[in-house]
């Protein structure tokens, strides 16, 4: 089953809504990767139970999904910029991450996006729309 498939529409909300019902919002947890040392093993079984239940390959791929709303650490082409900006979305939609906490994303593209040249920094911000720090 290929990812496209795996994280439809209402895949990702499902997965922010879950987490927050469960262990809060991204804000309250104690650790980056996980919400608390106590509630360690529970959120580790519900990622293995998500990750079978929507077909990904692996409980990775879904800490990699959260980690697309969290960090912004991700590098590739427009796939990825998708992926992360579709996160995100869902993410703030569930009330896991709010809107000023979103991370400060870089993407670089060997391609013009929004008319910037080839291998330039593209923000968050500027994909979003909030002009913070743009001439």
């Amino acid at each position: 089953m290929s990812t496209r498939h795996i994280w439809k529409r209402d895949t990702r909300p499902l997965l922010y809504r879950r987490l927050v019902e469960k262990f809060g919002a991204y804000s309250s947890w104690e650790n980056a990767s996980f919400p608390s040392h106590a509630l360690r093993e529970e959120y580790e079984n519900f990622i293995e139970s998500f990750a079978l239940v929507v077909g990904a390959k692996s409980a990775t791929a879904v800490k990699h999904q959260i980690a697309y709303a969290t960090n912004g650490n991700s590098a590739g082409g427009p796939n990825v910029a998708i992926n992360l900006m579709n996160n995100i979305s869902a993410a703030v939609e569930a009330g896991f991450i709010r809107w000023c906490d979103v991370p400060s994303v870089r993407l670089v593209r060997d391609e013009p996006l929004y008319g910037k040249q080839p291998r330039e920094n593209v923000y968050t911000q500027d994909i979003i729309g909030d002009t913070v720090g743009m001439a």
